[in-house]
């Protein structure tokens, strides 16, 4: 399984590049993006690259990930806001999403990699 995550409601045209070129080498992995309810990602896109969306708002537990935004303050400006508010987020949705679902083998990946290879 390869999961990815997008926060936020704007969808960055270069997710299409990633998830297409994941399937192409990776034709029969189940692949998952875990995104907002008001992203405007393309059903097209999804359907086509055969990828399952699940939504970050229907994650059961966001307690820790709130308790460590109000507690560590560690921001820098990068990329228009809060770096590492974003980048810790991902990782505590990651992690709700494959207890929820009980995995335990996945590969996570960032959207704007590229894979050029099957991971199988």
């Amino acid at each position: 399984m390869i999961i990815l995550t997008h926060i936020g409601n704007q969808y960055p045209k270069y997710i299409d590049d990633c998830l297409s070129q994941i399937r192409i080498n990776n034709p029969d992995i189940d692949v998952v993006l875990i995104c907002n309810k008001k992203c405007s990602i393309p059903e097209s896109v999804l359907s086509k690259n055969n990828i399952e969306k699940y939504y970050i708002e229907d994650l059961p537990n966001k307690k820790l990930l709130s308790y460590t935004q109000d507690n560590y303050d560690c921001d820098i400006d990068y990329g228009g806001g809060k770096y590492w508010s974003v980048t810790k987020a991902r990782l505590f949705y990651l992690y709700e999403f494959t207890k929820k679902h009980e995995i335990d083998k996945y590969y996570y990946f960032e959207n704007d990699i590229l894979l050029y290879e099957s991971i199988e």
